[in-house]
């Protein structure tokens, strides 16, 4: 056991770190068959499981419940926060999921990986505290030793109970072994910059505290601080005392402030809270001792020169009732550990001093006892004894299990969905990913709404994801007006349909057609509807006779079918209306201005895995942009149908909502909709405001179809009515959250991801490589395109332009 008065000292010379730790840390052994660790005095577990990332009365309850009913007399319980800056493994699997032939998107994925690698100990930004993170939990529970079975079995059944609990909430779990547990304390002793977690081996021969301990720095002792070699500092911190009132969920406030970004915690720290179940018949003594005084002196003259005794006495009263009500009385110890460059040490206890005094809380410097508070804060390295002698140096506190089960450090930032997509960045530092293709709703599907206004950085992140998808060996189909896909497009070596002056285009529906499906037909009526009346709905007759032209036309042409054979079998028709939509077919004809597009074999290679469909040549002939933009999506849906389902496919749609307006591109929308996810498809669409799903048939659709949101910076007004559409159901701090949205130039953009009962909020940090590849500032694409003209490819003139955009 430790001697405490060994280590409360105002200094100390340079020691050997391992011969702390080899002789005070009372980890020993290690039991693989029941996953237990047997330490010096006593028998522990340690589980890791996802932060939750909020909490409702449910949660509460369940938290509650557990405390009261899982834990034995003398067990004790210990929570830990920890904000790592591990980030390795994260970044190592997004690169993984990207990796590819195509070295193009390697260097992309590498560029974005080495930028992000810098931001664990040092802000990206030196005027804004954004430091990357991952938030880790973990639950230790520990027991004095007792070598009857029936002790074994009850610590057992302690973390079953507590395993059960974390399901219930929805939260991945795992027992951690000796190996992991080796690795993960090793990175709370010896902080580092290096953002992969230290590979540990676990000999069964050997002590694990000797193994903990492994090579450590030298360390020095200070007044309130730890120094580790020259080059970090450990300031463990107490809570000294807590608001009157506080809720489970306003937990998340401690890690950062979600609104104010210079609210944080400025290095890598942890949050532990460790709670102790005394014998409960002295505690209840206690509480009756403790009330019983408290009552003597209100009802005692001196009550006129202590007024608070009033108070006191009430407090004590409703404790001694929750007690017989079956409330626990436990002791608790919370602890912030700061990990912090030396020197940076006062500045980062400042932040979090502020950050917790704006929450009501009010944080103890350890003067002359940073050691032991450290050392007893660590994962299951805590005893009863301990616990004693933390509450003889007042850093322990008393309370029942209903206050203590409030004060849990459990909640961070969303973890995303299991395999990253996009990489995105929380508030508060939380790395992580998001998959459209991941959706766990039974029945639901992959596709995206993207809203956000001018500036915002929509076509951005919509870009990105589809780069995710391609990189990942997907397959993209996109519509755009306005080129601001198109460096994209020439950067992946994709196909490009520009309708220029001088192009020879021939996108003729029938020609790549094997056989003629009920989907086929499905897909080409609305199209010579389309062609044929423009944007007047049909007769019943005019659908009729339309196909019965294509069933005609296609028995005797096969693939050679055309727009203009179309008319012709119309005008031969007896039917005046069949004569009159094959004379309305004229302009699409070979003798028609557009006949050149539908007539003859289609020259657009539909095989590669980009294709780009851009409009913005057709913007004067807006009849032929609607029906172009159908033919296209026509051929969209034979390739996603005919493809391989297991690759992912998108069809993206940006700023198109002037041609879905009254158009027959419904149809297509529903269809593919319908099918889509059997296929492993996707429709993402992009408009600038949150109402303009709401304007239009076709609008409406696509948001009732489209299982994900994501939303970048919007009006105020315009996520008002939004609200009261009751288009989805928004609480007042996700509509806070959401009106907080914001986009900071040559920064990040912000947004909201909303999915079934899930969101999250996340910043998209680019590279300056991507920031070139992506912008549509009129000054860096004329920069880029002057580079090209001189005979520079395109990835060297980004390069080129990026290195110069980050040397001013």
């Amino acid at each position: 056991m430790i001697n405490l008065k060994s280590f409360i000292s105002k200094n100390s010379e340079f020691a050997p770190f391992e011969h702390i730790l080899s002789n005070e840390l009372p980890f020993d052994a290690y039991d693989e068959e029941n996953q237990l660790f047997y330490n010096k005095d006593t028998i522990s577990f340690c589980i890791e499981s996802n932060p939750l990332t909020g909490a409702n009365e449910e949660v509460i309850k369940i938290m509650n419940n557990l405390l009261v009913t899982a834990f034995p007399e003398g067990c004790i319980l210990q929570v830990h926060l920890f904000a790592s800056t591990k980030i390795g493994s994260i970044l190592e699997k997004w690169t993984q999921n990207r990796q590819n032939d195509n070295p193009i998107f390697n260097y992309l994925t590498e560029s974005r990986a080495e930028y992000l690698s810098k931001s664990s100990y040092n802000s990206l930004h030196a005027d804004e505290s954004l430091l990357l993170r991952d938030f880790r939990l973990f639950f230790s529970v520990i027991f004095h030793k007792d070598e009857s079975e029936n002790s074994l079995r009850e610590i057992l059944l302690v973390r079953e109970q507590l395993i059960s609990s974390l399901r219930t909430l929805s939260v991945p779990c795992v027992i951690r072994n000796a190996q992991e547990f080796i690795s993960i304390l090793r990175e709370w002793i010896s902080p580092n910059e290096n953002i992969k977690p230290e590979f540990a081996t676990w000999n069964k021969l050997d002590p694990l505290n000797i193994q903990i301990s492994g090579q450590p720095k030298p360390f020095e002792v200070k007044s309130n601080r730890i120094q580790i070699g020259q080059e970090y500092e450990i300031r463990p911190l107490v809570v000294e005392q807590y608001p009157q009132q506080w809720p489970l969920w306003g937990m998340q406030g401690l890690i950062g402030d979600v609104f104010h970004a210079n609210q944080s915690i400025r290095c890598p720290f942890y949050s532990s809270f460790c709670v102790y179940f005394p014998s409960q018949t002295g505690q209840r003594d206690r509480a009756t001792l403790k009330s019983t005084r408290w009552r003597r002196l209100h009802e005692s003259p001196i009550r006129r020169f202590l007024p608070i005794t009033g108070y006191v006495t009430q407090e004590w009263e409703k404790v001694n009732q929750k007690i017989a009500l079956g409330e626990k009385y436990v002791w608790v110890i919370h602890t912030l550990v700061l990990y912090c460059r030396k020197g940076e040490g006062d500045k980062v206890v400042n932040s979090a001093d502020n950050l917790y005094s704006l929450n009501g809380w009010k944080l103890k410097p350890t003067l002359y006892t940073a050691l032991p508070v450290w050392l007893a804060s660590l994962p299951m390295s805590i005893n009863k004894l301990w616990i004693e002698a933390m509450y003889n140096l007042g850093f322990a506190k008393t309370m029942l299990h209903s206050s203590a089960g409030q004060l849990l450090p459990v909640i961070a930032e969303s973890k995303g969905t299991p395999d990253p997509n996009l990489l995105l960045v929380g508030r508060r530092g939380q790395l992580f990913g998001w998959d459209p293709f991941h959706n766990e709703k039974a029945g639901g599907n992959f596709n995206v709404c993207v809203v956000g206004k001018p500036g915002s950085g929509k076509s951005v992140v919509m870009q990105e994801i589809q780069l995710s998808i391609l990189s990942g060996g997907g397959r993209i189909w996109v519509v755009d007006i306005g080129r601001s896909a198109q460096k994209t497009c020439e950067f992946v070596g994709g196909q490009l349909i520009d309708f220029a002056p001088n192009s020879n285009i021939c996108i003729n529906p029938f020609s790549d057609l094997d056989t003629l499906s009920d989907d086929d037909i499905k897909m080409l009526k609305p199209l010579i509807i389309n062609m044929a009346l423009k944007r007047r709905n049909p007769t019943d007759l005019e659908e009729s006779l339309i196909e019965e032209a294509i069933n005609a036309v296609w028995k005797d042409y096969g693939d050679q079918s055309s727009i203009s054979l179309i008319a012709e079998w119309l005008e031969s028709s007896n039917e005046v209306a069949a004569k009159e939509l094959g004379r309305m077919l004229y302009p699409y004809t070979l003798k028609g201005m557009y006949g050149r597009l539908w007539n003859g074999k289609n020259t657009v290679n539909f095989d590669n895995p980009y294709v780009l469909l851009e409009l913005d040549n057709l913007e004067s002939a807006k009849d032929l942009q609607t029906v172009v933009l159908l033919a296209y999506l026509h051929r969209v849906s034979n390739a996603l149908f005919l493809g391989d389902r297991s690759q992912r496919k998108q069809c993206v749609m940006d700023e198109v909502w002037a041609l879905l307006n009254g158009c027959r591109v419904t149809e297509f929308i529903q269809a593919f909709a319908r099918r889509a996810r059997k296929h492993n498809g996707s429709i993402m669409l992009g408009t600038q405001d949150i109402s303009d799903f709401f304007s239009s048939q076709a609008g409406e659709i696509s948001y009732r179809i489209s299982d994900w949101l994501i939303m970048l910076q919007q009006k105020g007004e315009s996520i008002d009515r939004f609200i009261e559409k009751g288009q989805k159901k928004v609480e007042p701090y996700q509509e806070k959250l959401m009106k907080s949205l914001r986009t900071v130039n040559g920064r990040y953009s912000e947004m909201m991801i909303c999915g079934d009962n899930w969101y999250a909020v996340g910043k998209l940090l680019l590279d300056p490589f991507s920031q070139i590849l992506y912008s549509s500032k009129a000054q860096e694409f004329q920069a880029v395109q002057d580079l090209r003209n001189k005979g520079v490819s395109l990835p060297e003139a980004i390069s080129i332009v990026s290195q110069r955009m980050q040397n001013g």
